[in-house]
C-alpha cells in the first residue's frame, strides 16, 4: 500500500495511491518495481524527481542502503528524503527496559497466559470476576507488534490484581507469591503508568495529517515530562504516577525508597534512547513556518533566494495576518490565497509539511483489508474495493450515471 500527499487546490490533501499484491517475493527491488510502474501509468503520470520525502517503516526491504526500497529510490532521486515512521521508532523505544522493570514485565505475561492459555482457567476467572463484580472480566494478549500492546495489558492486570491473586491462589500457583511482594506490586504499578503515558503519545501521533512538524512537537514535549517526573521521583512526589503512588499509600512495607533507584535509572534511559532516536530538530529553521510573525529575522534562511524577503512583506501583511489567525493548522495556511501570493515561502512551507511523519495510513488500510477479505471472502481481489474504503473523495455520482447503460426490458 502506498499513500502520497500532494499540494491540492486550497489545501494539503493525502490519498492511497496504489494497493497490489506482492506476487512471489518481498524484497526491496520488488516493492520499488510496483510503485515505478504505478508511476509510468499514463493516469498517473508521476516522476521521481517531483518525490520529496518516502517514509516508511523499518523492515530490511524498505530501509536497506543497497537494495532497499529507499536506496533504489534515491538513485532516480537523490534529494528524496527518507523519514523511519516515528510510531514505529516510538515504539522500539520503549521495548529496552531495566533488568528490575523488566522482570516484572516477564512476570506479568507469564500471569496473562496462565488465565488465558487455558479455556477451562479463562471461563473460571471471568466468573471470578463477575462474582466479585470487578472493572473488568477478562484480560489482553501481550503482543510485540502492537503499539497499545503493554500498556493496556499492565492496566488490565493491575485493575484486577486482587481477583488474579484469588484465582492463583486457588490454584496454588507459585505466581501468587508475586502478588504478595510489595516492591514487585510497586513496580508493576510504575509499569502501569509510565506505559500508560507511552500510550498517550502513540495515539497523539496516530491520525490523519500528521506532520514533521506536529510529530517532533509531540515527541519532544514527552521528552520533557521524562525529565520532570525523573525530578519529581527524586524529590519523594508521584504526582505523575498515580497508580504507583496508588500502591505507596496502600501499602506500608515498601516505601519510594525501595524503588527509586530502577525507576530513576529506566527514566533515565528512556529519555536518551528517545533523544538518540529523534535527534533535535533545529527550531530555528523552521520557526518562520510554524509562526512567520513570531521568528526572529535573523533566523530566517538565506536560500532559496527571494525568501527572507517575501516573509518580510507577509510579516508587514495584515490580511495574511488575520487569515494566520483564523486556521485552525499550518497546512490550511500555507495551502490559503493569500499565502499562496508568497510563492517562495508557500512552496518551501509545504516542503516541510507534505512529508508523512509516520506510516499509520498504511496501518489503517491494512485493517481495512482484514475487514473486506474474510475467509468467506479469500478468493476476493480487494484492490479496488480498499480504495473505495478508504478514499476521502466523494464520487461524482451524476456523471458515473450518465456514463452508464441502461438496459430496457421486454415485458411477456
Amino acid at each position: 500500500m502506498v499513500y502520497i500527499r500532494y499540494r491540492g487546490s486550497d489545501e494539503i490533501e493525502e490519498e492511497m495511491l496504489l494497493c497490489s499484491p506482492l506476487e512471489l517475493r518481498t524484497r526491496g527491488i520488488d516493492v520499488f518495481n510496483k510503485v515505478d510502474a504505478c508511476f509510468k501509468k499514463p493516469s498517473v503520470d508521476l516522476k521521481w524527481e517531483d518525490c520529496i520525502a518516502v517514509s516508511v517503516d523499518g523492515a530490511p526491504a524498505m530501509i536497506g542502503h543497497i537494495n532497499g526500497f529507499v536506496a533504489l529510490a534515491k538513485q532516480q532521486n537523490p534529494d528524496i528524503l527518507v523519514i523511519h515512521c516515528m510510531i514505529h521508532r516510538q515504539a522500539l523505544v520503549v521495548k529496552n527496559l531495566e533488568p528490575e522493570v523488566e522482570a516484572v514485565l516477564n512476570d506479568v505475561v507469564k500471569i496473562v497466559n496462565v488465565v488465558k492459555g487455558h479455556a477451562l482457567n479463562t471461563r473460571m476467572f471471568r466468573d471470578l470476576c463477575e462474582d466479585g463484580e470487578a472493572e473488568y472480566s477478562t484480560f489482553l494478549f501481550h503482543t510485540e507488534f502492537r503499539w497499545l500492546s503493554r500498556g493496556n495489558v499492565l492496566n488490565r492486570v493491575w485493575a484486577l490484581k486482587t481477583e488474579l491473586e484469588m484465582f492463583l491462589t486457588d490454584k496454588k500457583h507459585t505466581l501468587a507469591e508475586k502478588f504478595r511482594k510489595t516492591t514487585w506490586l510497586a513496580l508493576l504499578a510504575y509499569l502501569a503508568d509510565i506505559f500508560g503515558h507511552v500510550n498517550e503519545l502513540n495515539k497523539e501521533l496516530q491520525g490523519k495529517k500528521v506532520n514533521l512538524l506536529l510529530a517532533r512537537e509531540k515527541i519532544s514535549a514527552f521528552v520533557s515530562k521524562l525529565q520532570y517526573c525523573n525530578q519529581n521521583i527524586k524529590a519523594n512526589k508521584t504526582a505523575a504516577f498515580p497508580k504507583l503512588g496508588e500502591s505507596l499509600e496502600d501499602c506500608r512495607d515498601c516505601s519510594l525508597s525501595d524503588i527509586k533507584e530502577s525507576v530513576t535509572r529506566h527514566l533515565t534511559k528512556l529519555r536518551n534512547r528517545f533523544c538518540d532516536y529523534f535527534p533535535e530538530l533545529d527550531s530555528h529553521t523552521v520557526s518562520w513556518v510554524v509562526n512567520p510573525f513570531k521568528s526572529e529575522l535573523a533566523d530566517l534562511p538565506e536560500q532559496p533566494e527571494g525568501l527572507a524577503e517575501e516573509l518580510i512583506e507577509l510579516r508587514s501583511s495584515n490580511e495574511t495576518k488575520m487569515e494566520f489567525e483564523s486556521k485552525d493548522d499550518l497546512s490550511s495556511f500555507w495551502m490559503s490565497k493569500t499565502a499562496k501570493a508568497y510563492k517562495t515561502a508557500h512552496i518551501e512551507a509545504t516542503k516541510m509539511l507534505l512529508p508523512f511523519a509516520t506510516a499509520y495510513l498504511c496501518e489503517q488500510g491494512f485493517s481495512t483489508l482484514v475487514n473486506l477479505k474474510t475467509k468467506y471472502r479469500n478468493r476476493l481481489n480487494p484492490e479496488d474495493s480498499i480504495l473505495v474504503a478508504v478514499t476521502s473523495k466523494i464520487p461524482n455520482f451524476e456523471f458515473v450515471a450518465s456514463k452508464m447503460k441502461q438496459y430496457h426490458f421486454s415485458k411477456a
